[in-house]
């Protein structure tokens, strides 16, 4: 159904112990932002068949008075937002070398969740790695605005 989900974090400190090694592309932003996009893609389509299932084979009830089979999918598929949203943060930390790249790293995580206002946990680290890639574009599209000389 779903592709293996590598989870960065546990292989790079896994492989501090000598078990396995992170993925050869684990530190390159290309492949982690299609990686992220494909657990994301497969997480909106497996929701989406779930939503499906649930009004056309189950009536339209909630997924937690659906059948063992629906509650363990949307459990699984939340599982696999998890490591999305993991992954989204290991993006957001790694360092650019051009503005198509710091481009690519932003429109992966997408515009919402970089946002100043959230504060949460995950969106902050995100939001900080891309505000470490601001020097490589131009005022109109950094995400400190300066104003006056206090940073928004």
């Amino acid at each position: 159904m779903t592709a293996a989900i590598i989870d960065l974090d546990a292989a790079r400190l896994n492989g501090s112990r000598g078990r396995s090694l992170p993925p050869e592309w684990g530190e390159d932003i290309e492949n982690c932002c299609a990686y992220a996009e494909l657990l994301k893609a497969e997480h909106g389509h497996e929701q989406a068949r779930i939503r499906f299932e649930l009004l056309h084979d189950h009536g339209g009830y909630a997924w937690y008075d659906a059948s063992n089979d629906i509650r363990s999918r949307v459990d699984a598929n939340n599982l696999l937002w998890d490591a999305c949203v993991a992954l989204l943060v290991h993006v957001a930390g790694l360092p650019t070398q051009s503005r198509s790249e710091a481009s690519r790293k932003r429109s992966t995580i997408g515009k919402l969740w970089l946002q100043p206002e959230d504060g949460s946990c995950p969106f902050t680290k995100m939001r900080a790695g891309c505000v470490a890639d601001d020097h490589l574009f131009p005022p109109s599209l950094k995400l400190v605005k300066v104003k006056g000389k206090v940073r928004v």
